[in-house]
């Protein structure tokens, strides 16, 4: 598969005549940086696409729609989830991708629910569920031994538990996790965090835990982190909806001591975050004001005095902005290109689309396309830009 010029524009002579000009530039400075490469499925094969040159390599081995893939943060390994249709879980394993070589020869771990790398990727925690209970590991790709760091004890057949929503802290020295255990018509959800290095864990619970779900916002230092519990998430089986806004508590990562900041369970505060130093800060969002106007009234509003009180929007980078590409752009670790995906034909919801990678600069003329599926982001087709170490630069 080669790189296809789009005959569907037609750039302005100024836009293609600078081009032109850097082009020679451009594909001088190519020859010594590596060149970035998108992965996606074509139909049961993965296939690397190289953004420099348009040339494809597809991985030897088939896959499924059921399965799962994701780059490791250094772009050295594919972490593959294999579906098994007998009990509709995981097994996973780690494909290098310069040998071209699986880390085992069978799966590390089948059972698999989810799984998350270190930002370095010298770790990878991952859950497994053996039908009744739920074990949290740490992998370690270099020694190529898992740990067990822990384990749940009280399911059964009839209410099984789980382990999912892997989350490291900033820091990396603690790893959260949502514990759940099926009930008749959901889950009942509890919050955990473990620290790394002593495996001590602490709990934290919602007032009401049927459907319960967490969003920790940590401080850079990991030692604390806020979080917005709620008296209520749903209101019912058949009606999963509930006005209940939440409020904020601050917790201790180390021990779980917890303070509530807020007692407001109808008012929703935005925005919930660390200052650079080290405050929280938030925004209550307070009732919406009501305006009505006579015709009379409204031909006679006066301009605000002095006219610079007018808060004005910030300005569009006319360089980077293009609609289509803003919406769904997935820059590549080369800043020059990016992959985005756009409708292949009108507005319809059973619509298919296409996946597009090209310049930045010239974002009205994909290099390379293809047509994607309307449940393409279900089907995990796109796997994404390989991450790489190297320290582009523009042009």
């Amino acid at each position: 598969m080669r790189f296809q010029p789009s005959s569907h524009y037609r750039l302005p002579l100024l836009v293609l005549g600078l081009c032109l000009l850097f082009l020679p530039v451009f594909v001088a400075a190519q020859d010594d940086r590596p060149a970035p490469t998108f992965m996606y499925r074509d139909e049961n094969r993965l296939v690397l696409l190289n953004v420099y040159t348009g040339e494809t390599n597809k991985l030897p081995f088939e896959v499924a729609d059921e399965d799962r893939f994701e780059w490791s943060p250094d772009g050295k390994y594919l972490l593959a989830r294999f579906r098994n249709d007998e009990d509709y879980s995981y097994c996973l394993n780690l494909y290098e991708i310069d040998t071209q070589q699986w880390v085992f020869d069978e799966s590390i771990s089948c059972g698999v629910e989810s799984a998350k790398f270190s930002s370095d990727s010298t770790q990878l925690v991952y859950s497994s569920n053996d039908g009744n209970n739920a074990s949290l590991w740490l992998y370690s790709p270099q020694d190529m031994l898992s740990q067990e760091l822990y384990r749940t004890t009280d399911g059964i057949e009839l209410n099984p538990n789980g382990i999912s929503d892997l989350q490291w802290s900033p820091a990396e020295n603690y790893l959260s996790y949502v514990r759940y255990s099926y009930s008749m018509y959901g889950t009942i959800n509890v919050f955990m965090v473990i620290d790394m290095e002593s495996l001590k864990t602490i709990t934290v619970k919602a007032p009401d835990l049927y459907y319960a779900s967490y969003n920790p916002v940590w401080s850079p230092d990991d030692s604390m982190f806020l979080i917005r519990l709620k008296q209520e998430y749903v209101t019912s089986i058949n009606l999963p909806l509930t006005n209940h806004q939440g409020d904020i508590y601050l917790i201790n990562s180390q021990t779980g001591d917890h303070y509530r900041l807020t007692y407001s369970p109808d008012t929703y505060e935005q925005d919930l975050r660390w200052t650079l130093d080290g405050d929280i800060a938030f925004t209550v969002v307070t009732a919406q004001q009501a305006v009505t106007l006579t015709d009379e009234q409204a031909m006679n509003i006066e301009p605000p005095d002095p006219i610079v009180e007018i808060s004005w929007p910030e300005p569009v980078d006319a360089q980077i902005y293009h609609s289509e590409f803003n919406k769904s752009s997935m820059p590549s670790p080369d800043p020059n290109f990016a992959a985005w995906v756009s409708p292949a034909s009108g507005l319809k919801p059973d619509q298919t689309y296409k996946l597009k990678i090209g310049g930045t600069l010239t974002v009205l003329m994909p290099d390379f396309s293809m047509r994607l599926p309307a449940d393409y982001l279900q089907r995990n087709i796109l796997i994404g830009w390989r991450p790489s170490g190297y320290h582009y630069g523009y042009g």
